[in-house]
Parts: structure tokens; C-alpha cells; sequence
């Protein structure tokens, strides 16, 4: 099974910065915590400065 969503926040506070949801006739990005939102288009896998990624489970 699948996980439907995302929610993405900072280390340092509880705050929300991202939260994406999926189903099977949508998709729905909620960006309303971010100043901006940069997409590495190589793919690199590395998180910019300040950031840590967390690995999938």
C-alpha cells in the first residue's frame, strides 16, 4: 500500500511547509508555508544548505 500524503516541516518548529496529497483522480500541492519552492531538475538527492533529507521508509 501506498501512503496518500506528505507533510513537510522544519527541524526547528512544528510549522507545516509542504503538504502533498495523492488520490487516484488528483493531486493536490499545498505550498502556503514556503516563501518558494526550487525542484532540482538533475535529481542529485542532496539537500541544500540548512536542510537534512529524510531518507524513505
Amino acid at each position: 500500500m501506498r501512503p496518500t500524503g506528505i507533510v513537510v516541516r522544519p527541524t526547528s518548529s512544528e510549522g507545516v511547509l509542504l503538504r502533498l496529497v495523492e488520490t487516484p483522480a488528483w493531486c493536490r500541492h499545498d505550498v502556503t508555508g514556503l516563501s518558494y519552492l526550487q525542484i532540482d531538475d538533475e535529481g542529485s538527492g542532496r539537500a541544500p544548505p540548512g536542510h537534512t533529507l529524510v531518507p524513505d521508509t
